[in-house]
Parts: structure tokens; C-alpha cells; sequence
């Protein structure tokens, strides 16, 4: 393993580099060189986040992206939520050596079965207008200490929501130009993204050397999304990671976790 080995590290909408940093003592001890950004308007303010949009979010990771290219060989991105989302835009786009999607969705919420937050997708190209910022119930203390996170808790920004949605559905048309390695992972519990967005990648996307895990966890306090920082995946996450861009990159990687 070598210097010319780099992996860009993207977060999640509306939360921050700290979702991603328990990747990082795995990738740099193969000698990777580790790329872990903030996406505009993330880990300020509101204010901030509320001017910007999709195509700002795969833009700068875009850049970020073709940047390392120019000064490394290989270059792997690697998304947890909607950062998974534009990593698999960005393999679709560029065919890097290896691609990471982890929690991510392709779409905001299937159909069915139909319930509250499906009809507030329903109509939220009306709502992005008439309440553009919602209150909610930031998380309870004891799902924090279990999924650890760092982001806009106690607000929804639905006009950036719906940019979301807008992206997700390029990803959709992306999918099957998708055909470098890829290493897929979900929670089958997740109630954040949907479960079936991993099955949705696994169908559709071109590559012959995919891997799709899927994790259950055990507790009934969290959303069961954060598999970068939750207690019960965290480990398996980091190891899953590490040694699938070992093996892209030539290294050898060790199973430890658990």
C-alpha cells in the first residue's frame, strides 16, 4: 500500500465530517491519504445551510474528487447517507478505482406502506413554499450516547429536502453506469434512508465485484442509520471499509471487529 492510494470521505445531508471519522484511523493506517471535507452549508448554521442546494453538495465533492485525482493513482470515494448517495453519482460519473455507499438512499421514501412522513413527501413541493423551515424533536440523549451524530438536529430545510429528492432521482438514471468495485451497506432496521435502497444498487448497478452487507441492530432507542458511529456497527463499518480498499489497492486486510 502507498501514498498513491486516496479516499474522499463524504458526510451526510445536514450533518458533518465527525460522521466519518471513525473511518479514518483504518484508511490512514494502509497508507492512505484520507480527503475529509464539509459540504457547503454543513457544520455552521441554518443560515448557511439554507443557501444551498444539490447540485452545490455534488459540485464540491466533484472537485474534491477530480483533485485527488491529479496527485494519486487511485482514488476511492466513500459516503455514508446522502455522502454515499454522491459517491455513487461520483463512480457513476468518473469510474474510480472502488466506491463506498453506506445508508445511503436513492430515493426520500418508497410508496408504500404509506404513513405520516410519506404524505409529508407528498406534498412537499407545496410545503417547501409555505414552511421552508420545520421544528422537530431533536434526538433523545440516550439515542446520541448509542449513534453518536453532529448536524442540524431541530430543524428540517425543505427546500433542500426536496433538492435531495431531485438528486436522488439522477442517481436512480445513474445507477446501472456504475461498474467499478463497490462495497454497499444498510441497516435492514433503518427508518432514516430506506432499507431497500442498498437491494435497489445491488440490482441495478453494472459492477462485478459488489459486495452488499447488511447489518442488523439490536436496540430499540435510535433510527438505526448511523452505522459509522453506532455502538453495535461501528467496528464491523470501520474493518469492512478498510479492507475493501485494501484489497482495491493491492494491500491485504485483516478482519477485526466484534
Amino acid at each position: 500500500m502507498t501514498a498513491d492510494t486516496a479516499c474522499l470521505l463524504l458526510h451526510g445531508f445536514g450533518g458533518s465530517p465527525f460522521e466519518m471519522e471513525p473511518l479514518v484511523p483504518g484508511l490512514t493506517s494502509l497508507g492512505c491519504t484520507v480527503d475529509l471535507p464539509t459540504l457547503p452549508g454543513h457544520d455552521s448554521s441554518v443560515g448557511e445551510f439554507r443557501r444551498t442546494f444539490f447540485p452545490d453538495w455534488l459540485a464540491y465533492a466533484e472537485d474534491r474528487y477530480l483533485s485527488l485525482c491529479r496527485s494519486h493513482k487511485l482514488v476511492i470515494p466513500i459516503g455514508f447517507s446522502m455522502g454515499g448517495s454522491l459517491a455513487l453519482l461520483l463512480a457513476a460519473r468518473h469510474n474510480p478505482a472502488g466506491v463506498v455507499s453506506l445508508s445511503a438512499p436513492v430515493c426520500l421514501q418508497p410508496w408504500f406502506p404509506f404513513n405520516a412522513r410519506t404524505l409529508q413527501l407528498l406534498f412537499l413541493p407545496l410545503l417547501r413554499y409555505l414552511r421552508p423551515v420545520m421544528s422537530r424533536r431533536p434526538p433523545r440523549p440516550e439515542s446520541r450516547a448509542i449513534a453518536p451524530h453532529r448536524g442540524y438536529d431541530s430543524v428540517n430545510c425543505l427546500p433542500q429536502l426536496y433538492s435531495l429528492g431531485k438528486g436522488l432521482a439522477l442517481l436512480r438514471k445513474a445507477l446501472p453506469d456504475i461498474r467499478c468495485p463497490a462495497l454497499i451497506m444498510h441497516d435492514v432496521r433503518d427508518s432514516s434512508s430506506w432499507p431497500g435502497s442498498a437491494l435497489a444498487v445491488a440490482a441495478k448497478a453494472a459492477s462485478r465485484d459488489l459486495t452488499l452487507i447488511y447489518t442488523r441492530m439490536n436496540e430499540h432507542i435510535t433510527s438505526h442509520h448511523m452505522l459509522t458511529t453506532h455502538q453495535e456497527t461501528k467496528e464491523q463499518v470501520a474493518a469492512e471499509v478498510r479492507n475493501f480498499v485494501a484489497r482495491i489497492s493491492g494491500g491485504h486486510g485483516v478482519r477485526q471487529y466484534g
